[in-house]
């Protein structure tokens, strides 16, 4: 008898082995929060946006908000399609399921490290087969909801079958699904950039010329952001020669400016700006946020300014000068840098976004 039972027993382990394991509560509950969360990204960044907002792309051989999303929707059903069909086979091999390990890990930093650029298959690059963006939208969230619906429900052992990837090499079925999720961050960053640049680029490209001071700050900081959203990640390292100042280094230079210079009439610079910016800060999201709150601090310190407190005299290295002119140095300073910016840009094939628009 206990022979018998001591049989039935390794049987039941040998057919539980051969039957394959489900995903845990924390796996499948991990895979959920993901494709949600990467699902409502994307629809909030892609709310109410206007058709030719949608189109508009940030320059050459480069993607719309129209092309993300129309990639998303048609990548999604695609991987869908896989998962279902690989189910059907056997399982893999045990050294295939070997080549699986740490792949997770190196998903999460290289998915959303737009620096790095990997050319779509053609099968599932854009080419224009949703009309608007609402009808590209409501595909991504049929498909999406499809998978977070599979996701919640599957009994498979998603672990045991394993699928080759172009760039991550061998993933099993579970780091497939996260690999959907994280895909759909990467391209919503690349859609918030094409939106930013659309927003720009249909701004009137004379608002706040010949409005005075401030006029002409709201003006060159609009054409600095946008310029600096359209060049790509990986140009912000790019330089012309060895001795010259890299793309990342002349926006971080300038908004040290921007910082320092205000703090000669009085407003000092913000607490958290790093020592050696221009070296220290190299990331693109990095740099133009720094930028931005550059630009603000002087919009805001000019804007309350007065005409005493603009006469009022100070020193600057030494030499007498006035606030008034610390000023109209920050902005000659930051026109300075444009220029260079543009031909940073223009070296690299990006055009600046406010002359795509024009036409000029």
């Amino acid at each position: 008898m206990a022979s018998l039972k001591t049989s039935t027993a390794l049987a039941l382990i040998i057919a539980a082995s051969l039957g394959g394991q489900s995903l845990t509560q924390s796996e499948r509950s991990k895979a959920v929060a993901e494709l949600e969360r990467t699902r409502d990204l994307l629809l909030s960044a892609t709310a109410n946006l206007s058709e030719d907002k949608a189109r508009l792309k940030p320059g050459p051989n480069r993607w719309s908000v129209l092309d993300c999303v129309e990639h998303l929707a048609v990548t999604e059903g695609t991987i869908f399609g896989m998962l279902q069909g690989n189910l059907k086979a056997p399982p893999s091999s045990e050294e295939m399921r070997a080549k699986t390990a740490g792949k997770t890990a190196m998903m999460d930093k290289f998915l959303t490290d737009r620096s790095t650029k990997v050319q779509a298959p053609a099968e599932i690059a854009p080419t224009g087969r949703f009309r608007t963006i609402a009808e590209a939208r409501e595909a991504f969230i049929a498909a999406r909801n499809r998978t977070i619906e599979f996701t919640e429900k599957t009994e498979d052992d998603l672990h045991a079958h394993v699928v080759k990837h172009l760039a991550f090499g061998e993933l099993d079925l579970y780091q497939w699904l996260l690999l959907m999720a994280g895909h759909s961050e990467r391209h919503t960053l690349q859609a918030e950039e094409a939106k930013g640049i659309a927003i720009q680029a249909k701004a009137d490209p004379l608002d706040g010329l010949w409005q005075g001071y401030d006029g002409e700050w709201v003006h060159v900081s609009r054409q600095l952001l946008a310029l600096a959203e359209a060049i790509p990640a990986e140009k912000f390292s790019w330089r012309p020669s060895p001795d010259t100042r890299s793309t990342s280094e002349v926006v971080m230079h300038l908004a040290s400016a921007n910082f320092s210079l205000l703090s000669l009439s009085g407003p000092k610079a913000s607490a958290d700006f790093p020592a050696n910016a221009e070296k220290a800060v190299t990331n693109k999201a990095d740099v133009i946020a720094w930028l931005k709150r550059s630009l603000e601090a002087v919009k805001i310190a000019r804007v309350g300014i007065s005409a005493d407190d603009l006469r009022r005299k100070v020193k600057v290295y030494g030499r007498d000068a006035d606030v008034d002119g610390i000023y109209l140095r920050i902005i000659v300073h930051a026109n300075e840098h444009m220029g260079q910016l543009i031909a940073y840009a223009r070296t690299n094939g990006v055009a600046p976004p406010w002359s795509t628009a024009s036409g000029r």
